[in-house]
C-alpha cells in the first residue's frame, strides 16, 4: 500500500525551524542537602520530649541549682548524699537522653551534615551512659525500664540520624527504616 495515495486528514503546519533548547531546572545546590518531609515533625517531637525529660528530673535540677540537695536514705537509716545514691545515675541517664533529644531536634531543624553529626555524638554519649546505668544498677535495684527504653530509643535515633548523614551526603535518597 503506497501511503502517498491516502487522503490528508489534517493540515498541520510545520514548527518554527529556530527553536531554542528548553533550559535546565535548577539543581539543588550541594551545600543545601533536601531533608525527608518528615524531619520537621520529628524535630519539634524530639524537642518536646526532650524538655519533658529534664523537666521530669526534679531531683537532678534541685541538685544543679544548689537549692534544697537531696538526701537519700540508705536501710540502716544512713543519710548520704544525692550523688552516692542510685537514684542520681538514673536521673542522670534520662536527663542526657533529654538533652540528646532536644540538640536532635535543634540539629533536624538546622538540616547540616556536620551539626547533624554533633548531635548523633550527643545521642551515642546518652547510649553509653544508659546503658552503664542499666549494668551498674541491675544487681542492686533490678532493671530500670526508663533508662532501658531511653537506652532503645537512643540506639534507633542515632541509627536513624547516622542514615541521615549518609543520605544527605551522598544526595541520594535511601530507606530510613
Amino acid at each position: 500500500m503506497d501511503i502517498s495515495k491516502l487522503p490528508k486528514l489534517s493540515e498541520t503546519p510545520k514548527p518554527p525551524e529556530s527553536v531554542e533548547p528548553p533550559t535546565e531546572t535548577p539543581k539543588a545546590l550541594p551545600y543545601a542537602p533536601q531533608l525527608p518531609a518528615s524531619v520537621g515533625g520529628e524535630a519539634w517531637i524530639s524537642l518536646a520530649f526532650g524538655i519533658l525529660l529534664i523537666l521530669w528530673q526534679q531531683n537532678l535540677l534541685r541538685w544543679i541549682t544548689g537549692r534544697d540537695a537531696p538526701q537519700a536514705v540508705l536501710a540502716d537509716g544512713t543519710l548520704i548524699s544525692y550523688t552516692q545514691s542510685f537514684f542520681f545515675l538514673n536521673d542522670l541517664g534520662l536527663a542526657a537522653f533529654g538533652f540528646a533529644l532536644i540538640l536532635n531536634g535543634l540539629t533536624l531543624l538546622v538540616g547540616r551534615p556536620l551539626v547533624i553529626l554533633f548531635g548523633l555524638l550527643a545521642m551515642v554519649g546518652s547510649c553509653v551512659l544508659n546503658g552503664y546505668t542499666l549494668v551498674r544498677l541491675y544487681p542492686a535495684m533490678g532493671l530500670q525500664w526508663f533508662p532501658a527504653i531511653a537506652l532503645i530509643m537512643s540506639v534507633y535515633t542515632a541509627i536513624y540520624q547516622w542514615k541521615l548523614i549518609r543520605m544527605m551526603k551522598s544526595g541520594q535518597s535511601a530507606p530510613m527504616t
